[in-house]
């Protein structure tokens, strides 16, 4: 009885593990068939490239093609916009003209092959994708500041009540589209005026000191957003601020002002007097 059992035992496990191998075989047999018909990838297409177009990118291939007369395909936005072609016989794929990636970050490309006699699909359709790479061809620009502001003489130093919002279009998270905002000139220079990140687009302005409408009346503040690509890009922005004034001085009567308002009352009480 004990022989049986572990000859049963011994079966088992043979049959697991060839039905292990045989599942094996058959991802293998089927990522080598999915292989051997079609050569398709990813393929990476760098954005306002300057080289002479059309401009060989990629090649595609079909083992189903064979003895038959056939011709390749491809469609898609990429095509109608007049940015990719293929070579019917070759296979080899092209791009006709540069792209802009902030208009166009892929393309999804449809792909067939056909018989030339019956027009009819020689294997099944599958697509390829067309990932346009980013180069720093965009300063991060101002979007939302104020081109003109008023602050009171008696504003307490630190917010001084402005925002200033920039962005970059180029591809996000990378060192293109990353900048940085500065006070870059300030006329005249006191109290000193700073940008301090709230965000990775905004900012605000901050002071340190105090204004004084009697010595400056207003000011103009220039601001840098500049990014950290290869080469750097910049762009400017121009704040005018306004001082306004307050009462911030006691009234001060000069001596012959004080003289004549003396003289003033003087006569003026001694005419009461008269009248009574």
């Amino acid at each position: 009885m004990r022989t049986v059992f572990l000859f049963l035992l011994v079966a088992f496990q043979a049959l697991a593990f060839g039905s292990a191998c045989e599942e094996t075989r058959k991802k293998r047999d089927l990522l080598v068939r999915t292989k051997r018909r079609w050569v398709l990838s990813t393929i990476e297409l760098e954005e306002e490239m300057t080289v002479n177009y059309p401009y060989f990118i990629s090649k595609m291939y079909n083992d189903k093609i064979q003895d038959k007369d056939f011709r390749f395909e491809i469609t898609g936005e990429a095509v109608t916009e007049g940015y990719l072609t293929i070579n019917e016989t070759t296979g080899d794929v092209f791009v006709l003209k540069s792209v802009d990636r902030e208009k166009y970050d892929c393309f999804h490309v449809i792909f067939n092959v056909y018989d030339t006699d019956t027009n009819q699909k020689i294997d099944k359709e599958l697509a390829f994708d067309v990932e346009v790479k980013d180069i720093n061809d965009n300063p991060p620009r101002f979007i939302d500041f104020p081109q003109t502001f008023t602050v009171s003489e008696s504003q307490v130093e630190g917010f001084l009540g402005v925002q200033v919002v920039a962005q970059d279009i180029d591809e996000k998270n990378t060192k293109n589209s990353t900048f940085n905002i500065t006070v870059i000139k300030q006329t005249p220079p006191e109290p000193k005026i700073q940008a301090k990140w709230i965000d990775e687009r905004t900012v605000h302005l901050n002071f340190t000191g105090c204004f004084d409408y009697e010595k400056v009346k207003d000011y103009k503040i220039t601001l840098e957003a500049k990014d950290h690509g290869t080469p750097p890009l910049s762009s400017t922005a121009v704040i005018s601020l306004n001082v306004r004034d307050t009462n911030t001085h006691m009234p001060e009567f000069k001596e012959k002002e004080v003289s004549f308002a003396f003289i003033y009352i003087f006569v003026g009480f001694v005419k009461f007097l008269r009248c009574h």
